[in-house]
């Protein structure tokens, strides 16, 4: 993906220039690549002797849903060319961050902070949703109006 999205054809002295045109489509590469390197963490720590209890996956699955996940949200937005690209992510952000607080503490304090993640959550995936429908709703009236003028 990243040697397809390099050698985009611009014109014949600026490669480097129009490659940032393309730049949106990359974000799926950073995914992986986050993804990747949280699952090295992981081998890294048990080959360092850190298993069962001892190896603290927790910081390496939240690691990596604090980056993976809005950028994945950002990468749905953008594909669909939607409104509120960067805010959303960073909704979804802290809807992880509430998930890692409620997991890390005890107490009252872990319910207030599910609490808070649940209704920001709820608040960002039917905002989406919304948003999203009406992009399909579009599409969808374009294909009929194409299919009219046939």
């Amino acid at each position: 993906l990243f040697y397809k999205l390099t050698r985009f054809p611009g014109t014949e002295v600026y490669h480097a220039y129009y490659m940032g045109y393309n730049e949106e489509k990359m974000i799926s590469m950073f995914v992986n690549l986050v993804a990747a390197l949280a699952y090295w963490a992981k081998i890294c720590s048990h080959a360092n002797g850190n298993i069962g209890p001892a190896a603290d996956v927790m910081a390496y699955k939240y690691f990596d849903y604090l980056l993976t996940c809005p950028l994945l949200t950002l990468d749905l937005l953008w594909t669909l060319n939607l409104p509120y690209k960067c805010t959303y992510a960073g909704f979804v952000f802290c809807c992880i961050v509430c998930a890692a607080m409620s997991s890390i503490l005890e107490g009252n304090a872990r319910y207030m902070w599910f609490g808070m993640g649940v209704t920001l959550f709820a608040f960002t995936f039917y905002s989406i949703l919304g948003v999203v429908r009406i992009r399909l709703n579009q599409f969808a009236d374009k294909e009929v109006k194409h299919v009219r003028l046939s």
